[in-house]
């Protein structure tokens, strides 16, 4: 039942999967679920049993449907894409220094403190990208399942994964999501008249 509704799922958004794997979680009892697959090669759905036993249908589909938005909406590309941008951009801005600054103290310095700027600077910008995506994937759920049963999605995730509900921009950005309550309070928002008005 759980790959058919999947399967389901992902065609009608036009993505493919090739299956479902229930990962059991004796000794990490997390309720989760991830889609993997890049390019031409495999796609799978992977979903713990726990969330199985403790989701109802509605949620089950709305936890599916945000991993299918993942993928139907290319966020892997463009995580990979922002990589590349900043490499390049700390390649130019190596460059340009290297023109600028001459000896070997300076050198040094920049050989020393460039991949700590680098690793930093990609970390922000994938997780401020991650951030914005996983916005994208819970607005994808709404639309599958409905402002309601996302909620009720999200709320679950917070209470059985025991996740913080209120963080900070540096803890979202690391994580590369918005905060639990910060996105409950964005899907309650498109439960509201004016929201409704406006789809």
């Amino acid at each position: 039942a759980t790959r058919d509704r999947a399967r389901r799922l992902a065609e009608e958004s036009g993505v493919r999967i090739d299956d479902v794997r229930i990962i059991e979680t004796t000794h990490d009892p997390a309720a989760n679920a991830v889609f993997a697959g890049f390019g031409v090669g495999p796609k799978y759905m992977f979903v713990t049993d726990r969330l199985l036993d403790e989701f109802s249908d509605d949620e089950v589909t709305a936890v599916m449907a945000h991993e299918i938005a993942h993928r139907k909406k290319h966020h892997i590309l463009l995580k990979l894409a922002t990589v590349v941008v900043v490499m390049v951009a700390a390649s130019l801005l190596l460059a340009l220094l290297a023109l600028v600054l001459h000896g070997r103290a300076a050198g040094l310095a920049l050989a020393i403190t460039l991949p700590v700027l680098l690793f930093g600077a990609i970390l922000l910008a994938n997780g401020l990208v991650g951030i914005r995506l996983e916005r994208q994937a819970d607005d994808y759920a709404c639309s599958i399942a409905g402002p309601d049963a996302t909620r009720r999605m999200l709320e679950k995730l917070a209470e059985l994964n025991m996740l913080k509900r209120r963080t900070g921009w540096l803890w979202n950005a690391l994580h590369q999501h918005p905060g639990i309550q910060q996105r409950l309070d964005r899907v309650a928002a498109r439960t509201t008249p004016e929201a409704a008005g406006r789809r």
